[in-house]
């Protein structure tokens, strides 16, 4: 581990130092949107948004997992409302759940608009780099525009099959309401409540929980000097997640640093929880005026009942060589260890390492390759009853994974992926291989069809897979519909059992009644040695 802790930090001061060639400005404050998965193939997640022109291609969505934010998918392909994402090591999703994605908005200088930054030549062409018109801000003046962007919906995800019917009904807020009547103030706020009915050999049982992710009171002091207070998910330091508490953040030129103060979310039923104070600092460097190139530096303590829990520190670096390299590199280092006796230390434990490099070749080809090293996570008064086995038991995880792109026309595309992960002991092994091949515009009927071919295989059992998806738009865009089809053939290696085959069937439908309300439905059937399942998706959504 020492030969890949000097291998991760050397290769971040190597992206560092090259980034660091360009000039800087001014950092603005990032914003979020949500969106939620549409559909689940073994090669890619399908999203749908409410609008997709602030994402761009390569960048990082993220999950939230017991309260802290984790890198989950890379952004691949967008229309106006969907997109295709990839997958970020074995990150595991399903149909209706949510992902978020950080965005920097455009500075528009309202005393001198020829001064506005319109250069596009550091994103691939078809990149959609939008300029958010709706958050001008005047730096001279430092006269601020109120900005209120708000969502609710409305979302039933049913199942009938063994047991009777599971159903599991969500409604979701999220509201944005900045600088409220022209004020210093802003208000964020995204909260779901959900319902579950589930059926249990005959029993009805219901599950109901609200949960808060971010609710909170934001101060602008002037265009350098912000404060937030409340339940808030820093944008500049995801791993942390939602926390209760303060951020203070204070900028210059190209520079940026802060401090958080507060507490994490309780882990049970996400409420608040006194006793897991954490506190940290973060300082942060753009290094060209577009914000494509950056490197954050953060430290983190956590605590639980006073006593101390977790304590790392993180890095985090993107940059863009030319025109058609993208970099990217991310690490956690912890910084305490304890072990059974109660002996404390402070050496450094190497928790996560994730590399990635993206290559636009020419118009047609594009090369990606990834490699992640993870350990297990460990909060030692938290998990203090099972800290024995983890001590003992830490082995790490290694990922790497090859993508190949080639458009051959302007409607023909294909690719290649191939995936392995490993574990130090021996368990939790997985390979993955993936050929697709889709048609942006089918000849006669219009439409994109996109087909895949996979084969996986673990340490239990090895399947394949072959899949194919029809979406075609209708009445200019409002209405979209997609019927999709897998097979997939199981074969246990370790157990005495026959090669069985699984079959799903499934249509989606979308239509947008207006610019701000849409609705959306989708039925999945499957079948597997006898057993048939059915599932039911629906959605309605109101934009403010």
């Amino acid at each position: 581990m020492k030969s890949t802790l000097k291998f991760t930090l050397s290769t971040i001061a190597i992206c560092i130092t090259i980034s660091t060639q360009l000039w800087a400005q001014n950092p603005e404050h990032q914003q979020q949107i949500t969106g939620t998965v549409s559909y689940v193939t073994s090669q890619n997640i399908y999203l749908r948004f409410d609008n997709t022109a602030v994402l761009q291609i390569d960048d990082t969505l993220f999950i939230s997992r017991n309260g802290n934010n984790q890198a989950c998918l890379i952004l691949k392909k967008k229309s106006s409302v969907s997109c295709m994402a990839e997958r970020i090591g074995d990150c595991s999703l399903k149909q209706g759940d949510q992902v978020t994605y950080y965005y920097t908005p455009k500075i528009i200088e309202t005393e001198n608009p020829e001064k506005t930054d319109t250069d596009s030549s550091s994103v691939n062409p078809g990149d959609n780099i939008v300029e958010q018109n709706n958050k001008t801000k005047n730096k001279h003046r430092k006269r601020s525009l109120e900005d209120i962007d708000g969502k609710v919906s409305l979302s039933n995800y049913s199942t009938t099959g063994i047991g009777g019917i599971n159903s599991r009904s969500v409604a979701r807020v999220m509201v944005d309401a900045e600088h409220i009547g022209n004020s210093k103030f802003s208000i964020y706020n995204y909260a779901y409540f959900r319902f579950n009915s589930l059926s249990d050999s005959g029993e009805k049982r219901t599950l109901n929980r609200l949960n808060i992710y971010e609710l909170n009171l934001r101060y602008d002091y002037d265009s350098s000097l912000s404060f937030s207070i409340g339940r808030t998910i820093s944008r500049r330091m995801y791993s942390i997640g939602a926390m209760d508490g303060i951020t203070a953040e204070k900028q210059w030129k190209n520079f940026y640093t802060g401090i958080v103060a507060g507490f994490r979310p309780d882990p049970v039923n996400y409420g608040l929880n006194f006793n897991l104070f954490q506190f940290g600092a973060y300082a942060g460097l753009y290094h060209d005026p577009s914000h494509h190139n950056s490197t954050n530096i953060g430290f983190i303590n956590q605590t639980n009942a006073g006593r101390t829990d977790r304590r790392y520190l993180y890095v985090q670096h993107r940059s863009e060589l030319g025109k058609n390299v993208r970099l990217f590199a991310s690490t956690e280092i912890d910084l305490y260890e304890k072990d059974t006796a109660n002996t404390v230390t402070n050496k450094l434990r190497l928790t996560s390492v994730y590399l990635s490099v993206h290559y636009r070749v020419n118009s047609k080809l594009r090369l990606m390759a990834s490699y992640d090293v993870r350990k297990n996570i460990i909060l030692y008064e938290s998990f203090a009853s099972s800290l024995d086995l983890l001590t003992q038991n830490d082995p790490y995880r290694g990922g790497l994974r090859l993508r190949l792109n080639y458009r051959i026309n302007r409607n023909l595309y294909a690719g290649i992926s191939v995936s392995n992960r490993a574990q130090s002991d021996g368990q939790n092994n997985y390979s993955n291989a993936n050929l697709y091949f889709n048609i942006s515009d089918l000849p006669g009927i219009g439409g994109r069809l996109m087909n895949t071919i996979s084969i996986n295989r673990n340490y239990s059992y090895q399947y394949y897979s072959l899949s194919t998806r029809y979406t075609k738009d209708l009445a200019n865009n409002k209405i979209s519909l997609s019927p999709s089809s897998r097979i997939m053939v199981y074969d246990y290696t370790r157990f005495s059992l026959a090669p069985f085959i699984q079959l799903y069937l499934g249509l989606d439908a979308y239509y947008r009644i207006s610019k701000t309300w849409s609705i959306g439905a989708a039925y999945e059937f499957s079948a597997i040695r006898g057993t048939n399942f059915n599932r039911f998706n629906t959605h309605l959504i109101k934009r403010f």
